[in-house]
């Protein structure tokens, strides 16, 4: 993923927050 592209950064942080709320849910475990 190149972090240079704007589009690229909005995936990022969509999937991080995507991430986040899983965390959150408990259906994601690390």
């Amino acid at each position: 993923v190149d972090k240079s592209d704007p589009n690229a950064s909005q995936t990022i942080e969509l999937t991080e927050k995507v991430q986040n709320v899983c965390r959150a849910s408990g259906l994601l475990r690390e």
